[in-house]
Order: C-alpha cells, then structure tokens, then sequence
C-alpha cells in the first residue's frame, strides 16, 4: 500500500477536508494561502501530527518544521517547543542538521 521506511509505512494522500487528517502521523501543508493552511494546521496541532511546509511563514502560522531551498540544497528549520507539545521525539543527530528557531 506505501513504501516502508525502516519498520513504517509511507503513504501519500491528498486531503479534501480538515477532517481526512485524523488518520495522519505527519501533514505536509503545501505553499498556499494562509487562510486555507490555518485550519487543517489547527486541526493536526491539537491532535499532535506532525506539521511541516514550504511555505514562507510556516513557523510564524504555528507549525513544526519549514524546509526552504537555498542555493540548491534543502534548509530545514525547526520548532522544538511545539514538537515537544505533541509529545513528538527528535533525534539529536537530526537536531545537528537543522536551524532551531524558537516559538514567539
């Protein structure tokens, strides 16, 4: 059904409705506007799903993780205040890779 990632399943799904996440680990919000990412990012926030994006603001909205490309090498930052909030567990060698930024 999805490709395996060491003992997990990875499945891409597109979601229609805020609704279709309950059965989600991690949510990719794609770049758009605002306005359509606030809610289904609310929504996987309260359920502690893993939130990450492209999009410019990501961080300053409230989600997880942003990952921009810059000079053809991807960036990722990372808000650990909230991934601890969803009881999510980062690994320190992943934690070396990336730029923390701290929740305002």
């Amino acid at each position: 059904d999805g490709r395996k990632a060491g003992t997990f399943s990875l499945r891409v799904v597109r979601l229609l409705d805020t609704a279709s996440a309950d059965s989600c680990d991690a949510l990719y919000l794609a770049t758009q506007p605002a306005a359509d990412r606030s809610g289904r990012l609310r929504a996987a926030t309260a359920r502690g799903v893993l939130t990450f994006s492209d999009a410019p603001d990501f961080l300053d909205e409230g989600g997880m993780v942003q990952m921009t490309v810059r000079q053809e090498r991807v960036h990722i930052r990372m808000v650990p205040e909230r991934l601890k909030a969803a009881r999510l567990r980062i690994p320190g060698q992943v934690l070396q890779l990336v730029e923390i930024v701290h929740a305002r």
